[in-house]
């Protein structure tokens, strides 16, 4: 019994050092956090990510049951504690790999968070660049794809998480020859500026 707490603790001692690195390099706010899409599906989303962190677990332990007759019995020790310290990489391997995204991409994080404001489930974002706006829209499927020429983007967003209703607002400028669909209702072309070749774009998505 002494010997498999040593395996347990190794599990769980990795599993803190993941989520102490993750606290460490994250650079988020609330308005980002908003944006986050699983709020879209509310408890449903959560309660899937755990049955799938709970059989990839399971499916671990029977393959290390599987496998452990044909380790050598001098070597097992060593290789079960190198195995139980790598499978919290693939049981949370999507909170593990927030560690690097978090690194690579805080300088766009802080940038989005300086230019928006939150008012309880409505969350306001200003003068975004396209660089911005894509890093947002891997958070929120609902963002529509925009021109590569886009700039000046404003984004207002609601969401109800428990009901699931949301709004989505985003407006933006473009260069003038930029094709938008106009005949999806939920686009229009507020401006046309022929001095400098630019047109001003609206997008309009909501559910209630």
């Amino acid at each position: 019994m002494k010997r498999k707490i040593k395996y347990i603790i190794v599990f769980i001692l990795v599993c803190f050092l993941g989520a102490f690195l993750v606290y460490l390099t994250d650079n988020s706010c609330d308005a980002i956090s908003n944006y986050n899409w699983t709020v879209q599906f509310g408890i449903g989303i959560l309660f899937f990510a755990l049955i799938k962190m709970i059989i990839i677990f399971i499916v671990g332990i029977l393959l290390f049951l599987l496998f452990r007759k044909k380790i050598r019995h001098k070597k097992y020790d060593k290789i079960k504690l190198i195995y139980f310290a790598i499978l919290p990489l693939f049981v949370f391997h999507y909170q593990f790999l927030l560690i690097p995204n978090n690194i690579i991409n805080r300088s766009t994080v802080h940038s989005i968070c300086e230019k928006s404001s939150t008012d309880g489930m409505t969350t306001h974002s200003k003068n975004i660049n396209l660089s911005e706006y894509n890093f947002l829209q891997d958070k929120l499927f609902l963002l529509p794809n925009i021109p590569n020429t886009s700039d000046s983007i404003d984004l207002d967003y609601y969401h109800d998480g428990f009901l699931g209703d949301f709004s989505l607002d985003v407006t933006f400028a473009c260069d003038i020859y930029s094709r938008i669909d106009i005949l999806d209702k939920r686009w229009s072309v507020t401006k046309i500026n022929k001095v400098n070749k630019k047109k001003h774009i609206y997008y309009h998505d909501n559910k209630n």
